[in-house]
């Protein structure tokens, strides 16, 4: 299913590669076999890879020394795989646009590799209307910020700092587009390269608790809503007019 495993591991230096490589490099039955970095809330058990029905739900493999690109192989999970976590590790080159088709997918990590290029608004996002959390912080991907990314129905968590994302921040966000009402309750943007103002709309996201916008290159004024809803935010007070708001640390 992966696709070249062999060349996506590195056991050089990570302790928990070796555990990888014996689930996942095999041809044992994935729903008892495949290991995953994903803790049971109830009883800190590793969780299921399966769901009930037997199919592949969850793919949690963090911090276990993967190398090379991402599959887009994955996307022949779509009817099943709701959470794909691959964060701290030394993956490389762009997310596939099959990824659009994983029309299943809640949640979406991939925070702390390698992974460049621009995010595909109408193709890799539009068709994810589940989605709930995206982490694509510390890679190297740019380019602007994509209008669906911020009006998608089920988002709550958009976390995609330390990258090299350019333009301004689409007015979009807020939800004007589909006309519901945002869900979002974080946002952090930090540490890219955006300029323009604060949208009136982001800000305005009533279920709005964290915006953080830190090390980038807006300027104007903080929006009014954002003073008096006690939303935490973080911006650079050398371009952004923030007399109001606590500064919250990124």
């Amino acid at each position: 299913m992966m696709g070249n495993n062999e060349e996506m591991i590195d056991t050089s230096n990570d302790p928990n590669s070796d555990a990888v490589r014996s689930t996942w490099m095999g041809y044992d039955d994935e729903c008892t076999e495949w290991a995953s970095t994903e803790a049971n809330s109830n009883n800190n058990d590793k969780k299921q890879t399966c769901n009930e029905n037997g199919q592949v739900h969850s793919i949690h493999l963090e911090n276990v020394g993967l190398t090379g690109t991402l599959a887009p192989e994955l996307a022949l999970l779509s009817d099943s795989l709701q959470s794909l976590y691959l964060t701290k590790n030394k993956i490389h080159g762009t997310i596939p646009l099959a990824y659009g088709k994983m029309t299943s997918l809640k949640r979406l990590q991939l925070s702390r590799n390698s992974l460049e290029g621009t995010l595909n608004g109408p193709d890799l996002l539009g068709p994810l209307v589940k989605l709930e959390i995206i982490g694509l912080g510390g890679n190297k991907l740019s380019g602007p910020l994509p209008e669906q990314l911020g009006y998608m129905p089920n988002m709550i968590y958009i976390n995609i700092p330390y990258n090299d994302f350019t333009g301004s921040i689409p007015s979009t966000w807020g939800g004007g587009v589909t006309g519901e009402a945002s869900k979002l309750k974080h946002v952090s943007l930090a540490m890219n390269e955006l300029t323009g103002t604060v949208p009136d709309e982001l800000a305005a996201i009533e279920s709005l608790d964290n915006l953080f916008l830190t090390g980038n290159n807006l300027f104007g004024s903080v929006p009014s809503f954002v003073c008096t809803s006690g939303v935490a935010f973080g911006v650079d007070v050398a371009n952004v007019t923030d007399t109001n708001t606590t500064r919250t640390p990124m």
